[in-house]
């Protein structure tokens, strides 16, 4: 609740001419709308959503309006953690789902009305993008291969699989979940398929213990045995593996593919989406940099964020998990979630092709006119 924190503590010292309103859509299921008329913080009911495919229920918004500085300088991701933590706090006193969408809030023409548009989807444009060409042939050269898998591979690969598609899912509501659910699929992968680094010198703090060693004055054979102890700790080791084995795995080829992120500009006017149109189209190298060396010690990072992330909760900001600019992988920062996705489905793919054949589909056709039947 540091941002609450933090906003109520600059209300209290800012004068009248420093504060200025914003607004936040909160979603919610159920007929009653969320009514908050008056106080420090008002919420007002929008009306009822229509019903959807997939509801369980009915749905509704309500507008969160709120007071704070008109800092220029304040990054969005200070409203944006402190929407988050409004959220948090509502569902916490109400003991429903109350969601703040990751949104962009613009005021319409003559400021009448105001237009949500999300911004969730600007993390990996590349999921939003029109779909490929040959998807059908592509689908069905995947499931030839999957009947040949064993175990452990049907498993492993599978739950690698799942929370690629867990993470694609939910990256645009909750960002730091999906995050997590990438490293989780690298680390499935991990401690089937790799190893850590034999040499000490492989090893992300070598230098640093190496120094403290010194400091310490151990005797070589003191240093050589705590190295060796160092070395057999198990979660240094799945960190270990977890860098080693994803920046060695993936192939060569990969830096040459292609990244084109896509973008769908609206109509203000019309209130229309327009045709998607291509960003700047790249290589895979000018987001990764071709250096295992570096990507390991980036991954190290992304280690490092996700266990943050679960033991202590923390919050990494847009510069942790966006792509930035220039758009390159560096080795002091975590990899960035489109990045990190890219490099898990690459994985996927080498694991399925490394441990299957491709076999005869069953010849059963489905007929929408009739019930299955065999040729």
């Amino acid at each position: 609740m540091r941002e609450v924190k933090a906003w109520l503590s600059r209300l209290r010292v800012a004068a009248p001419s420093q504060l200025s309103e914003y607004q936040v859509r909160l979603v919610y299921s159920g007929t009653a709308p969320l009514d908050i008329p008056e106080g420090l913080v008002r919420v007002r009911p929008l009306d009822p959503h229509p019903p959807q495919p997939g509801d369980t229920g009915p749905r509704r918004s309500s507008l969160l309006r709120f007071i704070d500085t008109k800092d220029e300088t304040q990054p969005i991701s200070v409203h944006q953690r402190l929407a988050a933590e409004f959220g948090a706090l509502l569902t916490l006193a109400t003991d429903r789902r109350i969601e703040p969408p990751n949104e962009l809030v613009l005021p319409m023409y003559g400021g009448s009305s105001i237009l949500f548009i999300g911004q969730g989807a600007s993390t990996d444009r590349r999921l939003n993008a029109p779909l490929p060409s040959g998807v059908a042939d592509s689908f069905a050269g995947w499931l030839r291969r999957i009947e040949s898998l064993g175990e452990p591979h049907a498993t492993t690969i599978g739950a690698a699989c799942n929370l690629h598609h867990a993470a694609c899912l939910l990256f645009i509501q909750e960002l730091r979940s999906a995050y997590i659910l990438l490293v989780a699929g690298v680390e499935v992968l991990s401690r089937q398929y790799g190893s850590p680094p034999l040499s000490w010198s492989d090893w992300d703090q070598s230098q640093a213990w190496d120094a403290f060693l010194k400091q310490q004055g151990l005797s070589q054979m003191q240093r050589e045995a705590f190295v060796q102890r160092l070395m057999a700790d198990k979660q240094l080791r799945l960190k270990a593996a977890f860098r080693h084995y994803a920046s060695s795995r993936i192939l060569d080829s990969f830096w040459d593919a292609t990244w084109t992120d896509w973008d769908y500009p609206l109509d203000f006017v019309a209130l229309q989406w327009k045709p998607p149109q291509p960003l700047a189209e790249i290589r895979m190298r000018d987001i990764i940099p071709q250096d295992r060396s570096l990507l390991s010690k980036a991954l190290g990072r992304s280690y490092d964020l996700r266990s943050g992330l679960v033991h202590r909760g923390d919050w990494p900001g847009p510069p942790q998990t966006t792509l930035p600019t220039p758009a390159a992988v560096t080795p002091d920062a975590p990899v960035p979630f489109a990045a990190l996705r890219t490099i898990l489905t690459e994985l996927i793919k080498i694991e399925l092709l490394e441990n299957t054949v491709e076999t005869d589909l069953p010849a059963v056709r489905v007929d929408p006119r009739a019930p299955p039947e065999r040729p």
